[in-house]
């Protein structure tokens, strides 16, 4: 807020969709909102005619996964290892 002696606007967007709008208010106050009390509702945002995403031909790319492990690559990494084969890394299958 800075040296504002004045608040510009408060807008609180409140879970049903409702909306208030408070302004004018002073810096280091406080206030007590009720969502019964909103007067006004969201606006509607627009929805756009164009789609965001197009489908493109040409793209000829299959993923493969190399098998890469990096505890080979460094054995210091075993220490914070978890077993793979459960979520949990106790290796209970």
């Amino acid at each position: 807020m800075g040296t504002a002696a004045r608040v510009d606007s408060l807008v609180v967007d409140w879970p049903s969709g409702r909306r208030t709008v408070l302004s004018g208010l002073r810096p280091d106050s406080i206030i007590t909102l009720n969502e019964k009390d909103a007067t006004t509702t969201q606006p509607t945002p627009a929805i756009s005619e164009k789609p965001l995403f197009t489908t493109t031909s040409g793209l000829n790319f299959i993923h493969q996964e190399n098998e890469f492990n990096d505890f080979n690559r460094d054995p210091a990494y075993l220490l914070h290892a978890l077993d793979r084969r459960t979520a949990g890394g106790g290796g209970e299958t």
